[in-house]
């Protein structure tokens, strides 16, 4: 089971110790936008945004969270008694709204009595629960979009309703933590996830089975989750270190008073947090690394976690394994804490990492109206226009502004259509011209591949027939009609003979084009492995040039229903050309526009089908193939990353995307906090190949792209590769490397801070691409921009990147930190194993589970 990490944001203070303001530090906005991105970046699930008196606003504080991070979810309370129902719905729906789904909800119902007073809540603790379910039930069927009444004992509302709804669908889910039998009744009854703080799994267990009984009563299913501290260091000495420093400036009358203040609160959860240590120190390990000094002097949860990685991460399954899926972590410091959980605790559980939410819109265009309703012509905004001009056709037509005779008016055209429906007739004529476009297509189709084919295969066929059929297809048809009529006359054959020749011309070209501009290397391969004649056609021309085909068809089809125009009007007797003719004469309009509405929809259903068959028959071509990945990956700026894998994993498919000549199906692509698309001018894409232009000198293809002034900073960057005295040559008079270099100066050129280089050392030689990986290095270390190399050599990649990324499937499967000096010794006998490490991976000779990562960038 996939375990939901949460974090804590501090509202209420911060520092090394519990209890004393020695090594406290203030808890201003900065500070908490600095944990907040920490546990956006790690990884964490959300945050828990405290509520109370001691504390800054939840729903401000995560508000202004939403901008700085991007996948990070908050928890923030709800308080029933305190605010109303519909209020909450709505600022609920809102937060969701702005956050694009990354709100959740924490019902809390509250404890101190004193402090209750305070906010206008006089009720005890069982009117307390009955106030807080009749909150919830209006609360959750607001924002599940009913309208409400409710006559309760505590609350009363009329027509409660919601008018722009959550992204989250019924709803954003709903937290909820409480000890008594009360608030067991309304976890079981009303929210989504069941909290309890530490106590030891025993008692967990206890309340786990009690809420899922009383759930199950209802016919419901709760999850459940649990609130701890945790203090986690490399060895479970130095972590028990830490726990007892951290209560090391408490004395007695600081606890005393502090359980004093505790004993006030008729919480139930509170009354069972005191009770594990009964404000004593001797015996805070409640239960093997459960330690209960933070509940000294700290109300709510009370108990830490404590020991290295293995240790915490082994109690933590031991409550996954009550089933509990979501943990809810603090740490003092909170900054500090939270790259130490994701640096020591991460790697050892089975952690989901959110994904960025994809953006959606989900409030309607345009200004509600009268505070209550949104315009219907909003909702249907796509068919506005349509449908205006069609009613400012109809009320034209009808004021007598447009004659019929002209145009007729809608209702016209349609009841037009409906007595041609009605009587058979248009069914008849539909019928002989869908046979006459089959038949005509049919031959006039065939007879264009077969000249194709020739044309295409055969020099000798090429120069008998091309120039022939070329002259052929700009004759207008038209101009052809006497002498159809000379030759077959007025019957069947000379509509069949029109169509035929429409069709003909766009499948022998395309035929033609495709046969001749299928891939030399895979004809070359063919003919090397035996084959030739039928089998060299049917195996490799035919399926290369079928995609080109294809296009011809479609444009066929389109001629075929044009040309059948034509043909019909040739002394017709049905069809849908002599309907229309026919209706002229006798000044028809309404039938003649239901005869050119029905030839538009004959000509879209036939390229639909065209469409059809092209995913049937090329269903192997990359513009017809659907894989799609989900891809976390984060990279520090000015990290140096490599990226190898099998080939067809997705490592180019990356960069592609990186920089911006790919479009993802899913997600986002961001640098810093900008969306990576609004930001392209500032990375750079170096190919497997040059690319150079060779129509323009070296300094030319540096500079492209550059305006006023480029001359000197591309001498400057031909300098910076070595290359500065071959700028006015021209590409041919170059080696491969020394291309390479031009290519990486144009990029450096524009001083990227993201430059990609998509293996542009694998055709060089081994001299040279020693050369260029270490000028590479030298310009990175050099200039400060991040480095994203994708690469098949496992050793090169080692060799240069700070970090080595193994992407398997479109996932990554291995996040390799390679922590070595520079500048590096080849062939020392660290790299030798961190190379092995990779390629043990990569060739499945270890492990087969997927390596876990720690983003802390």
């Amino acid at each position: 089971m996939s375990l939901n990490l949460f974090w804590f944001l501090p509202t209420h203070g911060d520092g090394h110790y519990l209890g004393s303001d020695t090594g406290a530090r203030p808890v201003d906005y900065g500070y908490l936008q600095q944990i907040a991105q920490a546990a956006d970046r790690i990884g964490f699930t959300g945050v828990l945004i405290p509520t109370g008196r001691s504390c800054e606003d939840a729903w401000l504080v995560a508000a202004s969270m939403i901008p700085v991070t991007q996948r990070l979810k908050f928890l923030v309370a709800l308080r029933p008694s305190v605010v109303s129902p519909t209020l909450a719905a709505r600022q609920a729906a809102t937060l969701d709204r702005l956050s694009n789904g990354r709100a959740l909800f924490n019902l809390v119902t509250g404890g101190d009595a004193e402090e209750l007073a305070a906010e206008g809540v006089f009720l005890d603790h069982e009117e307390r629960y009955e106030a807080s379910a009749e909150f919830t039930r209006i609360w959750r069927r607001v924002l599940e979009g009913e309208t409400v009444d409710y006559d309760g004992k505590h609350i009363k509302v009329k027509g409660a309703k919601l008018l722009y709804p959550p992204v989250q669908q019924p709803r954003p889910p709903l937290y909820f933590g409480g000890s008594s039998d009360a608030a067991q009744d309304l976890a079981a009854e009303q929210v989504d996830l069941y909290l309890t703080w530490g106590e030891p799994p025993h008692l967990v267990k206890e309340k786990i089975e009690q809420v899922r009984a009383k759930a199950e009563a209802h016919g419901r299913q709760v999850r459940f989750g649990i609130r701890l501290h945790v203090i986690v260091r490399e060895t479970n000495e130095e972590a028990w270190q830490a726990a007892n420093r951290l209560i090391s400036h408490l004395d007695d009358i600081t606890i005393a008073k502090a359980q004093a203040a505790f004993a006030r609160s008729d919480s139930v959860g509170q009354q069972r947090m005191a009770a594990l240590h009964g404000g004593k120190r001797d015996k805070l390990e409640i239960s093997p690394n459960l330690w209960a000094g933070v509940g000294l002097v700290r109300g709510g949860a009370g108990t830490a976690l404590v020991g290295d990685g293995p240790t915490v991460a082994a109690r933590i399954n031991e409550y996954a394994d009550l089933g509990i899926d979501s943990f809810i972590l603090s740490g003092y410091p909170h900054l500090e804490e939270a790259y130490r959980v994701g640096e020591l605790l991460f790697p050892h559980l089975d952690v989901s990492i959110p994904a960025i939410p994809q953006p959606r819109q989900v409030q309607e265009k345009g200004e509600v109206v009268a505070n209550d309703f949104i315009p219907l012509l909003l909702r249907l905004a796509p068919w506005a226009l349509p449908v205006a001009i069609v009613l400012f056709w109809q009320l034209a037509s009808s004021a007598g502004w447009l004659s019929t005779r002209i145009l007729p008016s809608p209702e016209g055209v349609v009841l037009a259509f409906w007595n041609l429906s009605a009587s058979g007739e248009l069914w008849q004529h539909l019928a002989i011209s869908s046979w006459r476009a089959v038949i005509g297509f049919s031959i006039g189709g065939s007879l264009g591949m077969i000249l194709g084919l020739i044309s295409g295969l055969s020099r000798w066929g090429e120069r008998l027939l091309d120039s022939s059929v070329q002259m052929l297809r700009n004759v207008p048809h038209l101009a052809l009609i006497p002498l159809v009529i000379l030759w077959f006359g007025i019957d069947e054959t000379a509509k069949i003979f029109l169509v035929a020749l429409g069709t003909l011309f766009p499948i022998y070209i395309n035929t033609w084009h495709g046969i001749r501009n299928i891939d030399r290397g895979l004809l070359e391969m063919a003919r090397s492995y035996g084959l030739s004649g039928f089998s060299l056609f049917v195996h490799v021309i035919l399926p290369g040039a079928l995609p080109s085909i294809m296009v011809g068809v479609r444009f066929a089809l389109g001629l075929m229903w044009l040309t059948l125009i034509v043909a019909e009007t040739i002394s017709a007797n049905s069809g849908i050309g002599y309907l229309a003719m026919n209706a002229r004469e006798f000044l028809q309009t309404d039938v003649v526009v239901v005869a050119i509405v029905l030839y538009a929809l004959l000509g879209k259903l036939a390229d639909v089908s065209a469409r059809l068959l092209e995913h049937v028959w090329l269903r192997w071509h990359p513009a017809y193939q659907s894989k799609e990945e989900m891809l976390e990956l984060r990279i520090p700026a000015g990290q140096f990353v490599a990226v190898v894998g099998r080939s067809g994993g997705g490592k180019s498919t990356l960069l592609r995307l990186l920089a911006g000549l790919e479009t993802p199906n899913h997600g986002a692509l961001f640098a810093g906090n900008t969306p990576l698309r609004d930001s392209q001018e500032d990375t750079r894409l170096m190919f497997q190949d040059d690319r150079l232009l060779p129509w323009k000198t070296v300094i030319d293809n540096v500079g492209l792209g550059l305006k006023n002034n480029w001359r000197e900073a591309a001498l400057q960057a031909l300098t910076a590769v070595g290359l500065e005295n071959r700028a006015a040559e021209w590409p041919a008079a170059l080696s491969g490397g020394q291309k390479q270099r031009v290519a990486l100066a144009r990029a450096l050129i524009h001083r990227p801070r993201l430059l990609l280089l998509d293996e542009p050392l694998g055709a060089l030689d081994a001299l040279t691409r020693i050369e260029m990986q270490e000028l590479i290095v030298s310009l990175w270390q050099e200039h400060g921009f991040t480095v994203l190399l994708v690469t098949h050599d496992v050793s090169e990649a080692v060799a240069m990147a700070d970090r080595v990324l193994l992407i398997e499937e479109g996932k990554i499967g291995l996040d390799l930190t390679v922590d070595l000096p520079r500048p590096r010794r080849l062939g020392s006998v660290k790299l030798a194993e961190l190379e092995a490490e990779v390629l043990a991976r990569v060739m499945k000779r270890g492990s087969e589970e997927p390596a876990r990562a720690v983003r802390t960038g």
